[in-house]
């Protein structure tokens, strides 16, 4: 039986002695995308944190059968907001797109032929091949997450978290994005996306947590983005 790629049973979060997200109960398959949605600071980049292993978890949190903080490097990819980027770094498209590879030559190993084509054919699977070696501050945003997300492709990675990855992006790198995501799904790959956008939510994730510093309802999309539930986390103002 192949095990779940995200469970928690029973999680609460927290900075220190903290508290900063309680009573999380949650199953996401292989090949699902599940919506973290909630108000600001309703807990959402501390859920992806924690299961990054880098907030204090208590309960029962396993990513793909292992206990948090004891999964192998490169199964879970990350793609951070496009706030938390230092976008001065002299880097470039290729180069951020290497770093996937880490986990598995090592900070110091050397790249060969084989991983120099892997890195190509991911950048040509995010229509970037052409922006190799261009600095990566100089692209786009929606242009960023796409590498970043190469990245996480790259790596192999069997999980892959999304922290409000469509935030500023026009038509069309929106779309880009979308088709990536879903083409990651269909090869087995679980995403977990944080946005506020509950449009996205129902069009590419099945599953949805609804926060607000604790579990409000989690479920089916469409059971869970409902009003009488979205109500319990926004109030009445975000409904209608």
């Amino acid at each position: 039986m192949t095990d779940p790629a995200l469970r928690f049973q029973d999680v609460d979060l927290s900075y220190g002695r903290t508290p900063a997200l309680s009573g999380i109960n949650l199953s996401l398959d292989p090949g699902q995308a599940l919506a973290l949605i909630g108000p600001n600071g309703a807990g959402k980049t501390t859920l992806l944190r924690g299961i990054l292993g880098t907030v204090r978890v208590s309960g029962d949190l396993r990513i793909l059968g292992h206990p948090v903080g004891h999964v192998p490097p490169g199964l879970i990819g990350s793609v951070p907001q496009s706030a938390d980027l230092d976008l001065s770094f002299p880097v470039t498209v290729r180069h951020v797109v290497e770093m996937g590879l880490y986990a598995e030559l090592g900070w110091f190993g050397r790249l060969k032929g084989e991983h120099r084509r892997r890195v190509r054919e991911v950048l040509e699977r995010v229509d970037l091949a052409d922006r190799a070696q261009d600095r990566f501050g100089e692209l786009s945003g929606g242009q960023r997450q796409r590498v970043l997300l190469a990245r996480s492709i790259v790596a192999n990675a069997k999980l892959i978290l999304l922290d409000e990855p469509f935030n500023g992006l026009d038509g069309p790198n929106r779309s880009a994005l979308l088709s990536i995501v879903r083409s990651l799904k269909e090869e087995g790959v679980a995403v977990v996306v944080s946005t506020h956008d509950m449009v996205l939510a129902e069009e590419v994730c099945e599953q949805t947590l609804l926060l607000a510093g604790r579990q409000v309802a989690f479920g089916p999309t469409e059971e869970v983005l409902v009003d009488d539930v979205i109500r319990q986390a926004y109030g009445s103002a975000h409904v209608g």
